[in-house]
């Protein structure tokens, strides 16, 4: 069952992979079938929109991507567009492409998700379906549907795909991700997530990790601390007055301005009474 499915390889946007010669036709369909740990991963959207360039380039910018993530959608967040009609309103409700394609910065038009739907099952068994492809195919554009494995509807795309690329993590197992039509599956991709950096010997955290290639700047000593070691907390606190001291003070001042008040009435002025 596995026979037919390239062995997984980091993404590299600089090299994507071949595809087909797509038939007859000028155009084509391609299927971007996703693992259900590299949708957590949330690595996909941008991954399929640079492979949607790269294919792009070759073919003059004629080029689509597509969210067939019903429930999962990627595509939006990763073109940083705002919700919309998309895939979903083209099958169930008839809107048209222009209505629905935006242009996407990397080059070409993305169509989102489109209105969520329960069901993809419903939305990609209407003839809809397959006019779209059709009509990709006869216009010479190249249509690339990012559809993730476990979503409803994923084997109609498979199978009116003449390219699949399987986008998945390094530990997902292929054979469970795409069961059927392995023989048009092109490459296995993904990005490997990075490894947990090691603690040394004896070392405890304390606080958040910072992430590979973060830079978290260490806090400056103050005038008169030695750098790297700033003072403990009980030697902060014994460098401030506590409040009991202060409103003693406070309280003193008082009773001292109230006392020369009285004194100064009660002797009054150099010679009064006289």
């Amino acid at each position: 069952m596995t026979s037919h499915v390239p062995a997984w390889t980091p993404f590299d946007p600089g090299s994507p992979p071949a595809l087909s010669d797509g038939g007859t036709l000028p155009g084509r369909v391609v299927a971007l079938v996703v693992g259900e740990e590299a949708m957590r991963a949330g690595w996909v959207g941008e991954v399929a929109l640079d492979l949607a360039a790269s294919w792009g380039t070759a073919t003059g910018g004629r080029v689509v991507t597509a969210d067939a993530g019903f429930q999962a959608p990627c595509i939006r967040y990763a073109a940083d567009l705002p919700p919309g009609e998309g895939l979903s309103d083209m099958l169930l409700w008839g809107d048209s492409l222009q209505r629905v394609a935006r242009r996407d910065v990397r080059g070409g038009f993305v169509v989102t998700a489109g209105t969520p739907i329960a069901d993809g099952t419903a939305a990609l068994a209407t003839p809809r379906w397959g006019e779209l492809c059709a009509g990709f195919r006869e216009a010479g554009v190249t249509l690339v549907v990012v559809t993730p494995a476990s979503e409803l509807g994923s084997s109609s795309i498979v199978a009116e795909a003449s390219d699949v690329v399987l986008l998945i993590a390094p530990e997902e197992d292929a054979a469970a991700v795409l069961a059927d039509g392995t023989e048009k599956v092109r490459a296995t991709l993904g990005v490997a997530s990075r490894p947990p950096t090691a603690a040394g010997a004896g070392s405890a955290s304390t606080g958040p990790s910072a992430s590979a290639g973060s830079k978290v700047p260490s806090p400056k000593p103050r005038a008169g601390e030695a750098a790297g070691k700033p003072r403990s907390a009980a030697a902060n606190a014994a460098r401030r007055p506590s409040r009991t001291v202060i409103l003693a003070v406070v309280l003193a001042v008082v009773i001292a301005i109230v006392l020369i008040g009285y004194l100064l009435g009660a002797v009054g002025p150099p010679g009064a009474g006289r």
